[in-house]
This record gives structure tokens, C-alpha cells and sequence, in this order.
């Protein structure tokens, strides 16, 4: 009775820990919490120049260039893949994307974020997310979909600790970003695994109970 009670306890919190636990890479808008929210700068005009050193908000997400560069928002190209149309930004003052890299700051720390990553032709292009002490937290590799395309790249967290993200770009590798989506809602057990485990566990504490009731009464 003791070793089925003891595993059951280890389901549970199994169960409790790995929902809780959840920390990855995404690359998908689906793995993304419901209700997230979405920067596609449509709401700037197009060639819109904002001088160096580069800083504009949106929201309540900041946008920065890490290398003191101006910063654009351009309509230039519609790239087949992730989020083909539309405006997008530049991480410098071209309107066919750079090399230089880009910090967006979020006004609170949230728990997930997944952006548009244009024209990723080689491999090395990394989104790296920080906390609000600037300690690194996750980093992810967007996928080399080749020239002329556009991919999904984000990082799921388990708690609201993301503070600010920073593009690292290789070598020689244009780009341009669109579609900052982020969310505050930290991930959370699926309740009805663990209320059905809970149950389970209850009824063998009451079966046990019930036993030793019995063997106390005949004895």
C-alpha cells in the first residue's frame, strides 16, 4: 500500500512540475499562451525614420539598436513564409534590413514572446531572452528558411521573467522584424490531470483507512 501511495504521490507532482516546468523554443504562434498580443507596426507609417540612436515605442514594448543605429519601418518586400506582408522594422536606417543588431524592452516581464524573422538566410541568427538583472535566460536559433522568406522564432518560460530580448545576427546576413508577439500569462498544471491524480490518491488513502479499520475491529 505504501509503495503504490508513494507512486502515485510521484505522478503528481511529475505531472504538477513538468506543466510548470515548461521552458523552450518556439516557432509557432500556436505555442502561444490564448490572448497574447502582437506589435506589427502597421500602425506607423511606412518609412517612418527614427533617428539614432535608434528608439521607439509601441505599447508597452520599447525598441532600441544595440549599435546606436537609426532605426526604420519599411514595407519594402512581402516575404513568403511566417508573416508575408505588412510593415516591418529595420535595424538601421536602409529599407532592405542590416546586419546591426535590435533590443526590444518589455514595460513588464512576461513569459513568452515569438516574432517574424525575415529573410534568415544562413544559419547563427539567435533571439536571446534576459531577465530584468540582465541575466541571460533562453536563447533560440531561428530556422535558415533561405533568402527571400521569413520564420517564427520565440522562447516560452515557466514565470513572467523575461525582461528585454536581443537579436544576435551572422555574419553578412540581412534582416528585418515584424510581428512581435508576447504574452504575460506564466503556464500553469493542467488541472484536470492533477485533480484526477488528487482523486486517485484520496481514494487510496480511503481504501487504506478503511482496511486498517477492519483489522482493527477484528482484532
Amino acid at each position: 500500500m505504501k509503495s503504490t501511495l508513494t507512486l502515485a504521490l510521484a505522478l503528481t507532482m511529475a505531472a504538477t512540475c513538468g506543466s510548470l516546468a515548461r521552458a523552450a523554443s518556439i516557432f509557432s504562434p500556436g505555442s502561444l499562451t490564448p490572448g497574447f498580443s502582437t506589435i506589427d507596426f502597421e500602425s506607423i507609417p511606412t518609412g517612418t525614420l527614427f533617428p539614432a540612436p535608434g528608439t521607439f515605442s509601441v505599447g508597452p514594448v520599447t525598441f532600441s539598436s544595440t549599435a546606436g543605429q537609426a532605426l526604420r519601418i519599411t514595407g519594402t518586400f512581402a516575404f513568403p513564409g511566417a508573416d508575408p506582408a505588412g510593415n516591418h522594422l529595420s535595424p538601421s536606417s536602409g529599407t532592405f534590413g542590416d546586419v546591426h543588431p535590435l533590443r526590444f524592452d518589455f514595460a513588464s516581464p512576461v513569459a513568452e514572446f515569438l516574432v517574424t524573422w525575415i529573410d534568415p538566410n544562413f544559419a547563427n541568427n539567435f533571439l536571446h531572452a534576459y531577465s530584468t538583472s540582465g541575466t541571460l535566460l533562453e536563447s533560440v536559433e531561428v530556422p535558415a528558411t533561405g533568402s527571400g522568406t521569413s520564420a517564427f522564432a520565440g522562447i516560452v518560460r515557466p514565470s513572467q521573467d523575461i525582461s528585454y530580448v536581443v537579436t544576435q545576427v551572422a555574419p553578412g546576413d540581412l534582416y528585418l522584424l515584424d510581428n512581435v508577439r508576447y504574452g504575460a500569462m506564466a503556464v500553469v498544471p493542467e488541472p484536470q490531470s492533477v485533480v484526477l491524480l488528487a482523486t486517485g490518491i484520496a481514494g487510496m488513502l480511503g481504501l487504506g483507512w478503511r482496511r486498517r479499520a477492519k483489522r482493527s475491529a477484528k482484532a
